[in-house]
């Protein structure tokens, strides 16, 4: 059970990369950093699902997030390993602390807009909202 309980999890997080790639290749920032936020959960100490994450955070325009996910996976590291994190998440960290922040990818920028219903879709609004 437990042999079968690994493999299903081991075929999830695959699946989970797999449209977290497939997402920047659609230039989707936004749902790609949520698809990498979900590697990270079933991987946390992961540092290239780490790396993943900030730097598509950092193309949805959300920098602070991408600083953030490099804190809380080197206490993670720190807690559940005692050792300190990769090189690489230092030196992307650094690199986006440095570099001017990135305005939104368009696509992610298309996507926080909230859903506008016409009229003419057959969708009655209530008397607030008109």
């Amino acid at each position: 059970m437990e042999r079968e309980r690994a493999r299903l999890s081991a075929r999830r997080r695959h699946m989970l990369e797999e449209l977290a790639r497939a997402g920047g290749d659609f230039d989707d920032a936004a749902g790609t950093a949520a698809l990498w936020r979900r590697v990270v959960d079933t991987a946390p100490l992961d540092t290239s699902a780490v790396i993943a994450l900030m730097r598509a955070l950092d193309r949805a325009g959300d920098r602070a997030g991408a600083l953030i996910a490099a804190r809380e996976h080197e206490q993670r590291v720190r807690v559940e390993l005692d050792a300190d994190i990769d090189p690489s998440v230092r030196v992307l960290e650094r690199e986006l602390r440095r570099s001017p922040p990135r305005e939104p990818d368009p696509p992610a920028a298309r996507a926080a807009r909230p859903l506008r219903i016409r009229r003419s879709q057959g969708v009655r609004l209530p008397a607030s909202a008109r």
